[in-house]
């Protein structure tokens, strides 16, 4: 328990218990919520014993403890709820003896809770004999939480908060027409109680695109009850302050030697790669005068931070009073603060503006008595209900496996993870750890009691544990079996993670499915033997995650696994029609060889969001349009005569659908229903395409990555997709194209970052025009071959980091081989793949 989070895990798992498996739970309620509680408050307190736990043995110890008992609680939890499901199964037949049973069961619980209550009471009374405190009670004074408060108060224009936009429009409308009074009083405000909507209404108000367009300079300061008029003028100043005189006339004359078409600040970087006919000097000069802006710029910051506050205020006026400007000043208190900051605003152009946003009415009407006074609206009690809907339980498209993909993104950007396959959008599709790492997490998870991964050497297996002993003293809760069954056999009923890499007898994996029942992961792989899947499977009530190969038969016992969220099958098998009654299936995948009965039902899956691999049948028409949150689908098997008008709106009317492969068997009858489906951002069409020489305007506007492959399309597709202005990533496979010549225009492919070609066994040029593809950063090229050579064009292409030639003839491989014909075109890439 190093890491207090694990704690909170458990406890926020306890939680989660309450609600999800209240069924079970009902009679023991309170006592989980009490042990959630006591666990919660222990977090104060592990921080600092895990600041002190490498130097003290006595916090380790402390920390140790805490890690079992936690623990502990977790599996009395488990245990009573497997108990108490699989007596319920039965209930009808010995009804009065299992209600018997499961009074005992509530009363044994209730004990074993208390005991851990007290471990933990006492647990918390020691902390003071090895110095260990609350964190809230170290170094934290008033003066820094007062600055905390006013930190976490601070307000900024760009924070969008968009999820609480609600009865706002009405009196944003009002205020813009307000501010866009040339005629109107100078000063503006909205005044109101705290929490009435004032900062978010300014906020909405001052990013209106009418607003940006109608003032010359703008300016957001945040101002508070301890009102700073010279941290308040300095920012202001930053914002909207231009370069001196004399800095200016420098940059401006350096102007006349630039072309015309490329004056003019923010000349990005991206331009320079993009247009490769620049002369060299040219580009030198604009990279020179952007460095010199940047320089300029961080000086005259480093000089408005060492003026004095009068500095400030006469350089301000000097700004403003010869522009038409808006500043809002957020949250102003008093009337002592505008007095300070007064000064430095001057009447300005006309239609200059200032906007007030404050609690204090006599502090706008002590600013100008003038002023236009806007008070928000109270909201109606449906808005209001909206409103707490929206805070207190916010909906965000972002699963956990897309938090999952930012931690490894963020683990491979500090070099503790290696990618070990990239994926063609630039993501890692596969990892490993480099040895000194794996060793030291596999240090870590054994002194945390965390894991153990046994290995087959010669003909002996090898743990983590030393010794026989060791193995039943500890109670890891992730197991990692290598060649080899016979650690199957230990008795640790506390295993949550078990993943065989190896190829168990039937025996084994019924004794495991018996010995383990608190399972939630169950990884079955590298098996080649056909085998049985034990009817005790269906005993593991608590999995999350199972998955297998080398199963021909699933039981239909499996349909207890009411909890499982991802299923993935690999191998020949037939799928039992229960699979409709694991409710809280996330992910379904499914090997292609699998066998799928006409009467299998998905209708009541209600929580799926992947389903790959499966065979067209009349599940599409039954079942599909109940599967609402759907964000990844493949269907493969479909036949021409399947593929109905109503299929086709059925597959194309599920909103939250992003990812979507469809596999015909023959030719793919419609595609320009494709169009009206704005949601899909991948899209991958296995089948003959007849005629559509214009595909981009019968494929999705959005796409991002298209992948075709058997199209066999008789004119060269590039000269469609390329006016698809999102695509990123394109694949053309298996004669998707069976022409001989592939043309990109001028401009074409805007955003594009990938291309694959692979199996145009009919191509034999390529070329790309001025300024084509200029965001390529991969290119593979794959048995293509009659290909003659890569295309000029390429050696323009300056954001090509990768090429990928395989199975390609020797002549065209030699070519781009240093030395060859074509090594001026590919020489400048820094990553060249032959395979």
């Amino acid at each position: 328990m190093a890491d207090p989070g694990a704690l909170l895990s458990i406890a926020e798992r306890f939680g989660y218990m309450l609600y999800h498996e209240s069924v079970y739970l009902n009679q023991v309620q309170e006592q989980i919520q009490q042990l959630q509680n006591e666990l919660n408050q222990m977090q104060c307190f592990l921080k600092d014993a895990d600041a002190k736990r490498e130097e003290d043995e006595s916090a380790r110890k402390w920390i140790a403890d805490i890690r079992d008992t936690a623990y502990e609680a977790e599996d009395v939890v488990d245990t009573f709820i497997l108990k108490v499901a699989s007596r319920r199964k039965w209930r009808v037949i010995r009804r009065y003896a299992c209600f018997i049973r499961e009074w005992r069961e509530i009363h044994k619980i209730g004990s074993e809770i208390q005991v851990i209550q007290t471990r933990i009471c006492n647990f918390s009374k020691s902390r003071e004999t090895y110095g260990i405190r609350n964190i809230g009670e170290i170094g934290e004074g008033t003066s820094f939480a007062n600055e905390r408060r006013r930190q976490l108060r601070h307000s900024y224009p760009h924070a969008d908060e968009v999820h609480v936009n609600i009865g706002l429009q009405r009196d944003a409308d009002a205020l813009v027409k307000q501010l866009k009074d040339d005629e109107g009083f100078r000063v503006v405000s909205i005044v109101g109680m705290g929490g009435l909507g004032k900062t978010t209404l300014a906020k909405k108000v001052y990013n209106h695109s009418h607003v940006k367009c109608y003032f010359e300079c703008c300016a957001w300061v945040f101002i508070s009850q301890q009102c700073r008029a010279r941290d308040v003028l300095q920012a202001i100043l930053i914002k909207i302050s231009s370069f001196a005189r004399e800095e200016r006339e420098m940059i401006n004359a350096e102007d006349e030697r630039i072309p015309q078409q490329f004056r003019g600040r923010g000349v990005v970087q991206a331009l320079l790669t993009k247009v490769s006919s620049f002369r060299r000097d040219e580009r030198e000069m604009i990279k020179a005068k952007e460095e010199r802006e940047i320089i300029i710029a961080k000086e005259e910051r480093e000089m408005i931070k060492a003026m004095t506050e009068e500095e400030l205020v006469e350089k301000l006026y000097a700004i403003l009073e010869k522009k038409r400007y808006l500043v809002v000043l957020d949250d102003i208190w008093s009337k002592e603060a505008w007095d300070m900051l007064k000064p430095a605003f001057p009447i300005g152009r006309k239609g200059s503006k200032l906007l007030l946003t404050t609690r204090n009415k006599e502090v706008v009407l002590h600013a100008d008595p003038r002023s236009i006074i806007h008070e928000p609206r109270l909201l109606t009690k449906e808005e209001s209900l909206e409103l707490l809907c929206k805070k207190a339980f916010p909906v965000s498209e972002e699963t956990l496996e897309d938090i999952g993909k930012g931690l490894l993104a963020e683990l491979i950007h500090r070099s503790l993870v290696q990618v070990g396959k990239m994926g063609s959008a630039g993501r890692a599709k596969t990892c490993r750890l480099h040895d000194l790492m794996r060793d030291l997490c596999i240090s870590k998870g054994r002194e945390e009691n965390f894991l153990e991964i046994f290995l087959r050497r010669g003909n002996m297996d090898v743990g983590d544990s030393s010794s026989s002993a060791a193995i039943a003293a500890s109670k890891p809760r992730a197991r990692a079996i290598h060649f080899g069954h016979n650690h199957v056999e230990h008795e640790n009923e506390h295993l949550r993670s078990l993943l065989l890499f190896e190829e168990p007898k039937d025996s084994k994996l019924k004794s495991a499915c018996k010995k383990f029942k608190l399972l939630r992961v169950l990884h079955l792989d590298d098996v080649t033997v056909r085998m049985s899947l034990p009817k005790e499977i269906g005993d593991l009530i608590h999995l999350r995650y199972l998955r297998l190969s080398g199963v021909v038969n699933i039981p239909t016992s499996v349909r207890n696994l009411r909890s499982l969220q991802i299923l993935c099958l690999k191998g020949h098998l037939v799928l039992p029609n229960v699979i409709g009654e694991m409710k809280q299936l996330r992910h379904l995948i499914l090997s292609r060889q699998a066998t799928i009965k006409p009467d299998l039902r998905l209708d009541t899956l209600i929580n799926l969001r992947t389903l790959k691999n499966i065979y067209s049948g009349n599940w599409i028409k039954r079942d599909l349009s109940n599967l609402k949150n759907l964000r990844k689908l493949k269907i493969i098997g479909i036949l021409e005569l399947e593929w109905t008008e109503d299929i086709e709106s059925t597959v194309l009317e599920l909103d939250c659908l992003r990812s979507l492969s469809l596999e015909f068997q023959g030719q793919i009858p419609r595609l320009a229903p494709f169009s009206r489906c704005d949601h899909l951002s991948k899209l991958r069409l296995t089948g003959k395409i007849e005629g559509h020489p214009h595909l981009h305007q019968v494929l999705p506007p959005n796409l991002k990555k298209l992948t075709l492959k058997g199209s066999e399309l008789y004119q060269d597709p590039f000269l469609s997709l390329e006016k698809l202005p999102n695509l990123r990533i394109l694949r053309l496979q298996n004669d998707s194209y069976i022409g001989r010549d592939m043309v990109c225009t001028v401009n074409g492919f805007p955003q594009l970052e990938s291309l694959q070609l692979q199996s145009l066994r009919h191509l034999e040029e390529m070329r790309l025009g001025v300024d084509a593809m200029p965001s390529l950063r991969r290119l593979e090229i794959l048995f293509c071959p009659y290909l003659n050579m890569l295309p000029e064009g390429l050696k323009f292409v300056t954001t090509l980091q990768e090429l990928e030639i395989t199975t390609m003839p020797q002549n065209f491989t030699c070519r781009l081989r240093e030395g060859g014909e074509d090594w001026d075109k590919v020489k400048q890439i820094p990553t060249i793949t032959f395979n």
